[in-house]
């Protein structure tokens, strides 16, 4: 089937790494990220700006300012850097910080090839460009969950991002972290609607979310 069909599931699943001794590995996530971060971070207006480093143990901004952009880190750091905005911003400040620093991570040599080539091949369709979040997320992220997507509707998209650890799963700040930054699709789409967190599914291990939208 065409993609787009009403009912098409995409799925990119793979087995989460094990060490030698069969045991689970801690999720990563790309130094380039953090410090996408921490530069959108220092864009902030003051006093928000010296507050949110301020809310950052200084080892931990000192692990992430000291790596190159392609090492690999500990997710670990990426919470505390999203807790960190959200205790200062709060929730509105939060989503609309994650949107425009998504934004502005999508201009980066990898992000921007993807998002080139989506564009080419399906124009401006948000349902249709959900089909690269796996390759995207598995450039940004290691060990930190697998999606499924599937189109439910005309402008409509169901997502699942199953087998998450732990410490993801049980952080509502950070999946809702998510769905802000995959709003910035609509922002590049010009579409109105909503890209939001729909709930937790803990058999699976997954975060459920939705995306919803319309031609303005």
């Amino acid at each position: 089937m065409p993609p787009g069909v009403l009912g098409v599931v995409w799925s990119q699943r793979r087995p989460r790494a094990r060490g030698p001794e069969h045991m689970v590995t801690q999720p990563l996530i790309r130094a380039r990220h953090l410090l996408s971060i921490l530069e959108h971070v220092d864009k902030l207006p003051e006093p928000d700006r010296r507050a949110v480093r301020a809310a950052v143990d200084p080892a931990v901004l000192a692990q992430i300012e000291s790596a190159a952009v392609s090492d690999w880190l500990p997710f670990a750091l990426d919470l505390a850097l999203t807790h960190a905005v959200a205790g200062v911003l709060g929730a509105a400040g939060t989503h609309q910080f994650f949107l425009r620093q998504q934004l502005a991570a999508s201009q980066s040599p990898l992000l921007k090839t993807l998002a080139e080539s989506a564009t080419a091949i399906f124009g401006l369709d948000p349902g249709s460009w959900t089909r690269w979040i796996p390759r995207g997320w598995s450039i940004i992220f290691r060990d930190c969950g697998s999606w499924e997507i599937e189109r439910t509707g005309p402008g409509e998209v169901r997502l699942a991002l199953v087998d998450l650890p732990a410490r993801c799963l049980d952080d509502e700040v950070w999946l809702r972290s998510v769905a802000s930054s995959f709003s910035s699709m609509l922002v590049v789409a010009k579409a109105e609607g909503e890209f939001a967190l729909d709930g937790v599914d803990r058999a699976r291990s997954a975060a459920r979310y939705r995306l919803r939208w319309r031609r303005g």
